[in-house]
C-alpha cells in the first residue's frame, strides 16, 4: 500500500490509485478521492484515516501528513487544519523538531566563514539583539509567516533596543536578510526538518525612502580643506575628495601603492574594523580593485604628508610605529575607521559650515564630475562601482540636469529650416 501512497493526491482517475484503492477497499478501508477513508478493522471497529497534501519542498519531495480519527467528522476537520498548517509552511506535527531559532540561528551564523569579518560581527549584533529576544524560542517547525510579520511590526514600533522608538525601515530589512537566509539554510541543511521556508510568502517589507544626498557647496568644502590645513587629516581630506575613496580603502593604502612621479595611485585593500580592533581586508568585488589617476592638488598633498611622516619618524625615533602606510597618527599608529566621523566633525565645526559625513566627500567626487561632463564610465571606474547602473540611479539629480543640458546642446546641432522655425499658428 505504502508504493501507492505518493501518487494518491495526483491523479484519482490514474491506474495506480484504482489499484490502491481496491487493495484499501480489500484491506477493509473504503477510500474516498479527498483523502479520507473509512476502515474497519478486524474486530469490526470503524475509524477514519485521513491524508493532507501540502504539495512539494524545495527538492521536489511531496509533503503529507495523516492520521486516524474516531468519526468522519473529526477526520475531515483534523486533515484541514494539516492542510492549512503545510500550506503556511509548518513541518507535520510527526516530523517536527525540537531545534528553536535561537539554537539554529547561534549554529547558522557560527558556521558562516564565508562572511567577512565586520559583517558577520554586525549579523551576530542583530541576531543576539533583535531576533532572539523577541522570537528566538519558536521551535524552527511552528514559525509562520503570520508569526514573522507580527515580529516586524513590532520592530517598526518598538524595535530600538539603547532609547524608546522603533527600528528604521532598512534596519528591519537587514533584520529580514538574515532571517530570510538562515531559514533558507535551515531547509537545506540534511539534519535540520524544516520543510519549507516560511517567509516564502505572505510577508510585507516596510518601505526605505530615498534620502536625499546632504551635499556641502564648493565654497563650503573649500573651507572644510583649509580647516584641515596642516593637520594630520589634511592630505586624508583632499585625496578622499580627488579619488573618491572610502575611507576603508583610504586607511589601508600603502605606500608602494603611489608613484607620486606619475600620479597614479592603485587601491587593492580595505582596511575594517571590529570593537577597537583594525583588520585588512579584500575588496568585496572585483571592481574595487582600480588604479587611479590623481590631479595635482592631491599628488602636492601626498608628498607633504610624506614629508610629514619623515619629521614624526626624525623626532620619535624608536618610538615611531613603521607600518608602511600613507595615512597615520603622529607617532605612525593606524588609525581606525570609526574614529574619522568624530575628527571630521570637529573639521566642519571649526570651518563654521555644517556637518557632513566623511562619506559625503566619496559623492562630491562623483558630482563634481558628471557636472564637468566626465563620462559616467569613468565615474564608475573610479569609485568602484561593480555596475554603472549604481552610478547614475545614486547621482539621478545630475544626471537629470545632464539630461536637460543635452537637450540644449541639440537644439544647435542642425540647421533648422525656416518654415520648422515658425511659431505654431492655430487653426
Amino acid at each position: 500500500c505504502a508504493l501507492f501512497s505518493s501518487s494518491l493526491q495526483t491523479d484519482s482517475s490514474s491506474y495506480l490509485y484504482r489499484r490502491y484503492k481496491k487493495i484499501r477497499t480489500f484491506l477493509g478501508e473504503q477510500m474516498s478521492s479527498d483523502g479520507v477513508y473509512k476502515r474497519v478493522g478486524k474486530s469490526g471497529r470503524i475509524s477514519w484515516r485521513w491524508i493532507a497534501d501540502g504539495g512539494r519542498d524545495e527538492n521536489g519531495k511531496r509533503i503529507t501528513e495523516t492520521g486516524t480519527c474516531p468519526s468522519e467528522k473529526d477526520a475531515r476537520e483534523a486533515r484541514l487544519k494539516a492542510a492549512q498548517r503545510l500550506r503556511a509552511g509548518l513541518v507535520p506535527v510527526s516530523k517536527q523538531t525540537s531545534l528553536t531559532l535561537a539554537a539554529w540561528l547561534r549554529r547558522w551564523i557560527k558556521g558562516r566563514v564565508d562572511l567577512g569579518e565586520k559583517t558577520r560581527h554586525r549579523y551576530s549584533q542583530v541576531i543576539e539583539t533583535q531576533i532572539i529576544p523577541h522570537i528566538g524560542h519558536y521551535h524552527l517547525s511552528s514559525l509562520s509567516s503570520s508569526t514573522i510579520q507580527g515580529f516586524y511590526s513590532d520592530l517598526l514600533l518598538n524595535g530600538r533596543t539603547t532609547a524608546e522608538g522603533g527600528l528604521a525601515p532598512a534596519s528591519v530589512l537587514l533584520v529580514h536578510h538574515i532571517l530570510n537566509k538562515a531559514l533558507k539554510d535551515a531547509v537545506a541543511a540534511d539534519d535540520v526538518r524544516l520543510l519549507r521556508n516560511p517567509m516564502i510568502s505572505g510577508i510585507n517589507l516596510p518601505r526605505v525612502e530615498t534620502t536625499e544626498l546632504n551635499l556641502p557647496s564648493r565654497e563650503e568644502l573649500a573651507q572644510i580643506i583649509s580647516s584641515a590645513k596642516d593637520t594630520t587629516w589634511e592630505a586624508l581630506v583632499i585625496v578622499a575628495v580627488f579619488t573618491g575613496a572610502r575611507r576603508g580603502e583610504l586607511l589601508a593604502l600603502r605606500w608602494d601603492d603611489v608613484d607620486l612621479a606619475t600620479g597614479h595611485l592603485t587601491i587593492q585593500r580595505s582596511l575594517g574594523q571590529v570593537g577597537r580592533q583594525a583588520f585588512i581586508k579584500e575588496p568585496k568585488t572585483q571592481s574595487g580593485r582600480r588604479t587611479l589617476i590623481l590631479p595635482k592638488i592631491a599628488i602636492d598633498a601626498l608628498r607633504r604628508q610624506l614629508a610629514r611622516q619623515n619629521a614624526c619618524r626624525k623626532k620619535l625615533g624608536e618610538g615611531y610605529q613603521e607600518s608602511g602606510l600613507i595615512f597615520t597618527q603622529n607617532d605612525g599608529s593606524t588609525i581606525l575607521p570609526d574614529s574619522i566621523s568624530c575628527n571630521f566633525h570637529r573639521l566642519c565645526d571649526k570651518a563654521k559650515v555644517k556637518r557632513i559625513r566623511f562619506h559625503d566627500l566619496r559623492h562630491m567626487q562623483a558630482v563634481m564630475l558628471l557636472e564637468q561632463g566626465v563620462n559616467p564610465k569613468v565615474i564608475q571606474n573610479r569609485l568602484g562601482h561593480r555596475d554603472i547602473r549604481t552610478t547614475l540611479q545614486r547621482y539621478s539629480h545630475v544626471t537629470d540636469w545632464m539630461q536637460q543640458d543635452a537637450a540644449d546642446r541639440l537644439d544647435g546641432v542642425l540647421p533648422v529650416p525656416a518654415d520648422l522655425d515658425s511659431p505654431i499658428v492655430k487653426n
